[in-house]
């Protein structure tokens, strides 16, 4: 190829490669930066979650938002939030949160909005992401069937998925060289994820319906 007029030998990397006259010192790895941590527990108590489900779903039509086919319900009430939001079904995952992050107590976190997803046979949703708050979490509350319907992460540097990097042949997929991240869900499983992060969920074909709750929160000194 041609640098600048100069003709030069494309390099190419092998899995032996020779060592040079003068020794060098070892490649040393660059801390990571700009960390996404994606955040996760068993939360077993959904009773009290499905039974507001189930007294919504009664009421109420779905909307459509992200979600192509299925029932999404409206925001959840604040009386309706208080009965399933309980320091226990939380605390967990917010003191993992916390310290992860490196916050000083005390930290409060506020729910910004929750809302209901029931997904039949044939159900998905298209790529989005939530604004106006810091995290989104999914409650798995129903799950009769995990081997479809995933949740899937996306790369967040879409400038970079463009330029064909992830497109490379691969010895097997990392953290550095992966464009998605595939979640299963399963029953009582709760995920965090920055809420500037594009997600999807993927077409569900089980036979039951699957339910969860989605919701977006913020942390406050």
């Amino acid at each position: 190829m041609l640098i600048n007029g100069v003709k030069t030998t494309a390099i190419q990397f092998k899995k032996d490669i020779m060592s040079t006259e003068k020794k060098t010192k070892p490649l040393t790895m660059i801390n990571d930066i700009f960390k996404n941590p994606i955040l996760n527990c068993k939360v077993s108590n959904t009773e009290a979650a499905l039974e507001v489900y189930k007294e919504i779903r009664k009421k109420n039509e779905s909307r459509k938002v992200s979600n192509r086919g299925g029932y999404q319900s409206p925001l959840l009430l604040r009386e309706e939030r208080e009965k399933i939001f309980t320091a226990e079904v939380m605390k967990d995952i917010l003191e993992e949160a916390i310290n992860v992050y490196g916050w000083k107590k005390p930290v409060n976190f506020n729910i910004d909005g929750a809302w209901f997803n029931a997904n039949e046979s044939g159900d998905y949703n298209i790529s989005h992401r939530h604004s106006k708050s810091h995290f989104s979490f999914v409650w798995y509350l129903k799950v009769p069937d995990s081997s479809s319907g995933q949740l899937i992460l996306e790369h967040p540097d879409g400038a970079l998925i463009m330029t064909g990097l992830f497109d490379l042949e691969r010895n097997g997929k990392n953290y550095y060289n992966s464009e998605l991240m595939q979640i299963t869900p399963s029953e009582g499983l709760m995920v965090m994820f920055p809420a500037s992060l594009k997600h999807r969920v993927e077409r569900y074909e089980g036979q039951a319906t699957r339910v969860s709750l989605a919701f977006n929160g913020s942390f406050k000194q």
